[in-house]
């Protein structure tokens, strides 16, 4: 089933193609969270899901006129989706800003591409990004499953140098912060490639339990 039952209340399901929502006018922060969900390990997606009704809930306690939470989500059986979590009538809603063909997330080009289409609907005076995926920091990738870079996607990997890429080119300005809820990116270097892009790096030097980062306390 997918995310379908998560998503059975969103609205603007068939925002496809050239058209799309209303960009929003500039308010203070921007956070993209990339979900890389379909990474092999059906539990840990099933994780991601419990991290985004937490992240639901968690926007209950904003103020959404001044903050945009957005949410890149491809998990396993679902083809992705660019997600807005907003209030609307006192409730927050998810709300499905594009559906997408089936892709690979950690494709530099794509990556690139959901940035920029999000800073294009959602400007802000500053950014957030949040990566959720399988890592294993920062020797390149490899067709193997324990060789060290940033995500796992049915057996493919994203070098960190592609990943400074994507993160510098499609943001108009250097994150106010990064968070790595996947294990191992809280390296020297890893922060060291990515000095630029950021100016705090949240994420941990070793491996990260199972609920990550995001879980609500």
């Amino acid at each position: 089933m997918g995310l379908a039952a998560l998503f059975a209340a969103c609205e603007n399901n068939e925002n496809e193609g050239p058209e799309g929502p209303e960009p929003r006018e500039q308010v203070g922060r921007t956070v993209l969270v990339y979900i890389v969900g379909d990474n092999g390990v059906s539990e840990l997606s099933s994780l991601f899901k419990v991290n985004f009704s937490d992240m639901k809930a968690g926007m209950e306690e904003v103020d959404y006129s001044k903050c945009n939470l957005v949410v890149y989500s491809e998990m396993v059986n679902d083809v992705p989706h660019l997600i807005s979590l907003k209030q609307k009538n006192g409730k927050v809603v998810a709300d499905t800003l594009f559906t997408y063909d089936e892709q690979n997330p950690l494709d530099k080009e794509v990556m690139t591409s959901v940035i920029s289409q999000t800073v294009s609907y959602f400007p802000a005076d500053s950014y957030g990004f949040v990566f959720l995926s399988h890592s294993s920091s920062w020797v390149p990738a490899s067709n193997n499953a324990n060789s060290r870079s940033i995500g796992y996607y049915r057996r493919t990997q994203m070098n960190i140098p592609d990943f400074r890429e994507a993160l510098s080119s499609a943001f108009p300005k250097p994150l106010k912060f990064i968070l790595f809820d996947s294990c191992n990116m809280q390296s020297v270097e890893v922060a060291y490639e990515l000095r630029d892009c950021a100016e705090y790096f949240i994420g941990s030097p070793t491996e990260i339990p199972g609920p990550g980062h995001l879980i609500r306390q």
